[in-house]
């Protein structure tokens, strides 16, 4: 019995500190990309099931979401980061291509949030990295006018009451490819971040839920797959404005405070 209960009492105290990662402590936003990284894997394994290679990788990046979350075990978080690399980059090497190419990159949200959590020294970068990417990504993908997206947009002018042809939703989209393209570029380029991120959040959550319009319940685990289309921006944001009204505090305490003579 002993050699049973001892083993367990050590692997409870190192799962803890599995992949702590440069010394940094567990924070609140480390909370916000955990819950990410838990809802994507649930929506991941609601869209490949529970049979075959993509549906029990899915489910081993649920069960590392969740113990990197419950333990605050940065390292857990890398497996799931990997699943959700190696998923678009297996079919990208099975189909070498332009679409393929440009999926690897679409999915960049889904694997950064476990490199960030892996890498916390380097959180802001590889959040922001990631968010460009996936933006440039699906920009790019409507400019070449992916044909589900051509869908969505004549669904969503029904729903509006106006008819859209072919030909205008296809204009339509290639508008909204620059736009999400560009604000990609803004955002890896530095400019007008607050703007651009609002944007991401917006436009990422409007086109995770469009799935659930779209096609109803058994569009939710697709609408949950990419919470991180709009959540990762959303947690750059929140940090940008913490450091802007951290700066500004700062400010106040040192106006306040005389000046020596």
């Amino acid at each position: 019995m002993r050699l049973v209960v001892a083993p367990l009492r050590n692997i409870r105290k190192i799962l803890p500190r599995l992949g702590e990662g440069a010394g940094r402590r567990w924070r609140r936003v480390d909370n916000l990309l955990g819950v990410l990284l838990v809802v994507q894997s649930v929506g991941a394994i609601g869209v490949a099931g529970t049979e075959g290679m993509t549906g029990v990788g899915a489910h081993f990046a649920l069960a590392a979401s969740v113990l990197c979350l419950l333990l605050k075990a940065r390292g857990f978080a890398l497996v799931a980061a990997l699943w959700f690399l190696i998923e678009p980059t297996v079919e990208f090497a099975a189909s070498p291509g332009v679409d393929g190419l440009v999926d690897l990159l679409a999915h960049a949200s889904r694997y950064g949030i476990g490199i960030a959590l892996v890498a916390p020294s380097h959180l802001i970068p590889v959040l922001c990295a990631s968010a460009s990417l996936t933006f440039i990504g699906h920009g790019v993908e409507a400019l070449m006018l992916k044909p589900i997206f051509v869908d969505y947009l004549a669904y969503a002018g029904n729903l509006a009451g106006v008819a859209l042809s072919t030909s205008h939703a296809e204009l339509v989209l290639r508008g909204i490819g620059a736009v999400d393209v560009g604000a990609g570029l803004a955002l890896a380029r530095r400019r007008s971040r607050t703007q651009v991120l609002a944007y991401m959040v917006y436009w990422g959550v409007i086109t995770a839920l469009f799935r659930v319009v779209f096609g109803g319940g058994e569009g939710l685990p697709e609408a949950l797959l990419r919470v991180a289309n709009g959540g990762v921006p959303l947690v750059l944001l929140w940090l940008l404005q913490k450091s802007v009204h951290a700066s500004r505090s700062d400010s106040l305490v040192n106006s306040a405070i005389p000046a020596r003579r």
